[in-house]
């Protein structure tokens, strides 16, 4: 395991991988497999994160906006930004509201589900931002385990439904457990449900599959889908998501949204409207992370840790067997991760995100050496 105890060492070491995300100017310069360290001198491994940064084109875009920073955004740009939305999807722009990362259109949401109170029901384990939004809100949230082989149990979910059910939510893939849907089962699931009630499919990982239920939305009120630009296009500091929904329901949760125009930095809707232009950066991001997580998962199976295979960027793993404080133990070897999720028999689980190979030695490093 590297030492990174000493600032000076650690200053010598990441300086070039700090200046590269910086000022990559072609997606090979970009793709360092180097560790990536912070000003605490950390590995963070812990919220998915795409390592990599933001795209060369991006950077750029970001760089030629910067003279305009002192400026709110314009209309014009974010109707761009809706275009190529759009355009991709095969839908109207009226079917998009854009938001401050995708937590944004979850806060949304549990504020329109949550106007009269009812149910709302979510798998678990799963991204907790909104469940917990609608259950302060006074909502009563109904748990249903995920099944023997971690996937989201789509029957036990429909058998949950009630007369006061608001919103059904899931996450495709899920998250932490990195597990997908098969499509024609969450297509049809989807269908059913929405006759019922709001169906929200999350889909910030939506890239890593290329697997969607937006087109539903053409004619169907009742089907939300949330998605961002914090994974696979490095905006996590940036903060770009949007929701797609039928035009008639945007424009109803629109009302609950503060601002249309303010919630993303002009310089940042700049940056946004480049990165989904470059698919070179795109794909060679999911060709790298596929090949770290997969280095992963053998590394684990080695070690007799039967982690869940991951169509994500992150990857769970038992830490049940586990003699110490996990998180804290790994901490003490500079790597940052999750350790803090349960399945509802008490399965403890650890999830670690898909950083660069360097990164990710690092941490099978640190594993082997703490105590199992």
């Amino acid at each position: 395991m590297r030492n990174f105890n000493s600032r000076r060492e650690w200053l010598k070491k990441s300086s070039l991988t700090i200046l590269t995300g910086l000022t990559a100017s072609s997606s090979s310069l970009a793709f360092s497999d180097k560790i990536r360290v912070f000003a605490d001198e950390m590995i963070h491994l812990d919220k998915n994160e795409n390592p990599f940064g933001v795209s060369p084109m991006a950077m750029k875009a970001l760089q030629g906006a910067l003279s305009e920073g002192h400026r709110y955004a314009v209309a014009s740009t974010k109707d761009t930004l809706l275009q190529k939305l759009a355009a991709r999807e095969g839908l109207n722009p009226e079917n998009f509201l854009t938001t401050a990362g995708s937590v944004e259109v979850l806060g949304l949401t549990s504020i329109y589900v949550s106007r009269n109170k009812g149910s709302v029901i979510c798998p678990y384990p799963t991204f907790a931002t909104l469940p917990n939004n609608c259950q302060r809100l006074g909502m009563e949230l109904i748990n249903v385990p995920i099944s023997g082989d971690k996937i989201i149990d789509l029957e036990a979910m429909k058998a949950k439904i009630k007369d006061d059910t608001r919103l059904v939510y899931l996450c495709n893939p899920n998250n932490p457990t990195g597990t997908i849907l098969e499509a024609k089962l969450l297509r049809d699931f989807v269908e059913e449900v929405s006759k019922k009630t709001i169906v929200m499919v999350d889909e910030a990982y939506f890239e890593f599959l290329n697997q969607s239920v937006a087109d539903l939305v053409k004619a169907n009120k009742n089907v939300l889908v949330s998605r961002t630009f914090s994974k696979v296009y490095g905006f996590a500091g940036l903060r770009v998501g949007y929701l797609i929904g039928h035009a008639d329901t945007i424009k109803d949760m629109a009302k609950y949204q503060a601002t249309s125009t303010l919630g993303i930095s002009n310089v940042v809707l700049h940056a946004a409207i480049a990165a989904l232009d470059d698919k070179e950066f795109l794909a060679m991001y999911l060709k790298k992370n596929r090949e770290a997580a997969d280095f992963t998962y053998k590394a684990l199976k080695e070690m007799n840790i039967a982690a869940v295979p991951t169509q994500g960027n992150f990857m769970m793993f038992p830490i049940d067997t586990y003699k110490g404080k996990f998180g804290a133990d790994m901490a003490a070897k500079k790597i940052l991760l999750r350790d803090d999720f349960k399945e509802l028999n008490g399965n403890k689980w650890g999830r670690v995100s898909i950083g660069t190979i360097g990164e990710m030695k690092a941490f099978v490093e640190a594993m082997k050496q703490i105590s199992w």
